[in-house]
């Protein structure tokens, strides 16, 4: 089992912009990123994204890519989230997304 785990390839960021049929030069314009070599470093996986490009990605992606697996600032607030005892009283059927979309409308709301 772990062997096939480890030939499954994960959907990333390459796959997304590829699905979409953008150049790195236009996916960075729809993330409002402007140099092609920055998108780059952030698709390969060597330089970590800000929290509204990595909120941004997950959302173009339809949540097959983790915000959190892309920013800190999105992971720690997720801990923070589902650690919050004012959310302990949410029933089970609440989608584990939901603390997702706290985070990213309370960002659109500081927009």
């Amino acid at each position: 089992m772990c062997e096939l785990f480890a030939m499954t390839k994960q959907f990333g960021i390459a796959d997304l912009r590829a699905e979409m049929g953008k150049t790195l030069e236009e996916f960075g314009v729809i993330l409002g990123i402007s140099s092609k070599g920055h998108m780059s470093t952030i698709e390969r996986g060597e330089r970590p994204c800000s929290l509204g490009v990595a909120l941004k990605i997950e959302e173009l992606a339809g949540g097959r890519i983790d915000a959190a697996s892309l920013c800190d600032d999105v992971r720690a607030a997720r801990a923070v989230v589902q650690h919050d005892p004012a959310n302990s009283g949410q029933g089970a059927s609440e989608s584990p997304d939901s603390g997702a979309d706290r985070i990213g409308e309370s960002m659109e709301d500081a927009a």
